[in-house]
């Protein structure tokens, strides 16, 4: 488990993006809510934001989603879960929350509520949601 990376992606998704909004819902969209309220029209999920970051090689760049949507899901859950240096489940309960959290739809997570349990899975090793 990358400590360090899941602290930085809780602090760029508690920020905000201009370019960058957040929804669960989508690892990429342009037609989901923006929780995030920037209502820059693209949404990303906490594996969108982590490719976003750092690319599907990892390697750190701009916070940029427009690449996002030339990848499907897998490839953005495979690639987050390398890049947070995540076990395959705890990846799993981390982006998607709903096999986590009891009757919560993925919808209904708000940006706060990302950054919170990211902080925790980086101070606990366990997804909280």
């Amino acid at each position: 488990m990358n400590k360090k990376r899941i602290l930085e992606l809780a602090n760029i998704i508690e920020a905000g993006d201009t370019q960058l909004g957040f929804n669960m819902e989508s690892w990429q969209s342009h037609t989901n809510e923006d929780h995030s309220g920037h209502g820059c029209g693209t949404t990303a999920c906490i594996g969108g934001w982590a490719v976003a970051r750092w690319g599907t090689s990892g390697r750190a760049r701009k916070l940029d989603g427009t690449r996002l949507d030339r990848l499907d899901y897998h490839q953005i859950k495979d690639a987050a879960t390398d890049i947070l240096d995540l076990d395959r489940r705890t990846a799993r309960f981390l982006m998607i929350p709903g096999q986590a959290s009891a009757g919560q739809g993925l919808e209904d997570i708000p940006q706060a509520q990302a950054v919170v349990t990211l902080r925790h899975l980086a101070e606990t090793g366990e997804v909280k949601w």
